[in-house]
């Protein structure tokens, strides 16, 4: 099993407009691309011969790809239109990989990470543990998907903490 993740980031279209076009600039666009679109991507052309390999030895779990995206892969905030577009192209992928890889033995799968992750710096960020995924949890989630029979495979769940706290960066 492996996984594919990228972390969140903050700043999309907060940049001051040109004084010439008055247009926002876009420069963000492309590092969220690359960061997950892309980056998953290249990602998965590297190993899905070697889980299709693996596929072919009947193993007792399926060979499984699955990517980290989050709640922006289904709906977008206001200011965040990069990140947004970004885990929208990375669900799209997995998607396509599920639908093409799943007949040939490969569980593809994507999860809907809605929340801050409970570590250092997801503590700093809220002040507390309280509300925040549980990493430990999140990879039992992980490990199910991987464990699940190929007659009823998912590719899609969504986590969250049973407290959800809105970050003041969402609307």
């Amino acid at each position: 099993m492996t996984a594919n993740t990228s972390g969140a980031h903050f700043s999309t279209f907060r940049s001051p407009p040109s004084k010439a076009t008055g247009k926002v600039k876009c420069n963000c666009l492309p590092s969220h691309s690359l960061n997950s679109s892309k980056g998953a991507f290249i990602f998965s052309q590297a190993l899905l011969p070697l889980l299709l390999s693996a596929a072919e030895g009947q193993p007792k779990y399926p060979p499984t790809l699955l990517f980290t995206g989050a709640t922006a892969a289904v709906k977008a905030s206001a200011n965040f239109a990069s990140f947004a577009s970004a885990k929208f192209g990375l669900r799209a992928l997995s998607q396509s990989l599920a639908k093409e890889f799943g007949p040939k033995g490969i569980h593809v799968g994507h999860i809907v990470a809605d929340g801050v992750f409970d570590s250092d710096r997801g503590r700093e960020y809220m002040g507390s543990s309280e509300g925040l995924m549980d990493t430990d949890e999140m990879a039992e989630a992980y490990w199910k998907l991987h464990t699940q029979g190929r007659r009823a495979w998912t590719w899609e769940i969504d986590l969250r903490p049973y407290l959800v706290i809105m970050s003041p960066f969402h609307s």
